[in-house]
C-alpha cells in the first residue's frame, strides 16, 4: 500500500512539471486581454458579461473567459463575489496589481516576454 502511494505522489509530482506553463500562460493572457487593467479602471466589481463587453475584442463564447477568470480567481490573481442578483463578480486583490500596466511595480512586461 505505501509503494502505491509514493507511485501516486511521484506522478503528481511529474504531473506539476508537466503542466506548468498553465499558470504563467493564463497570467500572460489575461495580461494581453488587459482584465487587470480593465478591472482597475471600472473600479468596482464586474460581471463576466460586463468584462466581456469591456474587451476589444470580445470572445464569441463568453464560456471561455469564464474559464480564465476562474482559473486567476483560484490562483488568487483576482477574487470573485456573488452580486445582488447572483450573478459572480470579478475584483481586484493585492496580486492583481502584479499584472496590472498601470501600476509602478507592474510585472506585466515581464510575463509577456
Amino acid at each position: 500500500m505505501e509503494q502505491h502511494s509514493l507511485a501516486m505522489e511521484e506522478q503528481a509530482q511529474i504531473w506539476k512539471y508537466v503542466f506548468g506553463f498553465v499558470d504563467s500562460a493564463v497570467a500572460k493572457c489575461a495580461i494581453e486581454l488587459g482584465l487587470v487593467d480593465i478591472l482597475e479602471s471600472h473600479g468596482s466589481p464586474m460581471t463576466l458579461s460586463q468584462l466581456c463587453a469591456s474587451l476589444h475584442h470580445p470572445p464569441k463564447e463568453p464560456a471561455t473567459l469564464n474559464r480564465i477568470m476562474r482559473f486567476l480567481a483560484h490562483k488568487g490573481l483576482i477574487s470573485t463575489r456573488t452580486d445582488s442578483n447572483g450573478a459572480t463578480c470579478y475584483t481586484l486583490t493585492r496580486l492583481s496589481g502584479c499584472l496590472s500596466r498601470n501600476k509602478e511595480h507592474s510585472m506585466a512586461a515581464f510575463n509577456t516576454i
